[in-house]
């Protein structure tokens, strides 16, 4: 999770850059739109995606799993939940990790790199 001007940001890395390093992401609000936007070779998530399902659709054993930034226009509505914690899948942890990052870096603190 970075700030939202980090593409824009001058001292972000240049690598960030090169093709195929960063991914736009289509937020959908159906399968059926999912569906049509992956066949145009787009990454797609749908509104109120789970953990499980967000690294199924874009983390290391995707097609996008090369990409250094996953780039979400509005992340609004987005996550559903934590699927993988939930089954015993071993997400607790990084659920646990995931909301210590956010309330010290978003909800009450900077974005200060």
């Amino acid at each position: 999770i970075r700030e939202s001007t980090l593409l824009a940001n001058l001292l972000a890395p240049r690598s960030l850059a090169a093709p195929g390093a960063t991914v736009r992401v289509a937020i959908a609000a159906n399968a059926s739109a999912i569906a049509a936007m992956r066949l145009a070779g787009k990454a797609a998530l749908s509104v109120a995606t789970s953990d499980a399902e967000a690294k199924a659709s874009l983390g290391r054993e995707s097609r996008w799993g090369s990409a250094e930034v996953l780039h979400l226009a509005s992340a609004e509505g987005i996550f559903g939940g934590w699927a993988d914690a939930a089954s015993g899948g071993g997400g607790a942890a990084a659920r646990d990790r995931f909301e210590q990052l956010m309330r010290a870096y978003v909800l009450g603190g900077s974005w200060c790199c």
